[in-house]
């Protein structure tokens, strides 16, 4: 909701000055966070139905909690950027699964994430 309406402002008031992102890039790299630092925010966003840049999805699976992050090029899984959650759901169970399926974004899959 919060997303929403601060879009509605932002379309009918304008969005943040040049001086406002250029300080919001120098806090994300001072704290670590250079994949959105410098972000070309003109470029397509992710695929349609796939989570914002920073959200963190938390899935726990034969008793392991594991945690990814959603980054500006992919996906981080353990310090290490993957391009789809297909190849970290394979990393995690050992076999092909449904990366998206696993992590809860689609509807009408198997809760374990099958096809």
């Amino acid at each position: 909701m919060k997303r929403l309406a601060y879009r509605i402002q932002e379309l009918a008031y304008g969005g943040l000055s040049e001086n406002a992102k250029a300080r919001l890039d120098e806090i994300a790299r001072e704290n670590g966070m250079d994949e959105l630092a410098s972000l070309d925010r003109t470029t397509k966003p992710l695929k349609k139905g796939m989570p914002v840049i920073g959200t963190r999805m938390i899935r726990e699976w034969n008793g392991q909690r594991y945690e990814v992050t959603v980054v500006h090029n992919g996906f981080e899984f353990q310090g290490k950027t993957y391009r789809s959650l297909t190849a970290i759901t394979k990393a995690i169970t050992g076999t092909h699964w449904n990366g998206p399926a696993f992590f809860g974004l689609r509807r009408g899959s198997n809760a374990d994430g099958r096809k």
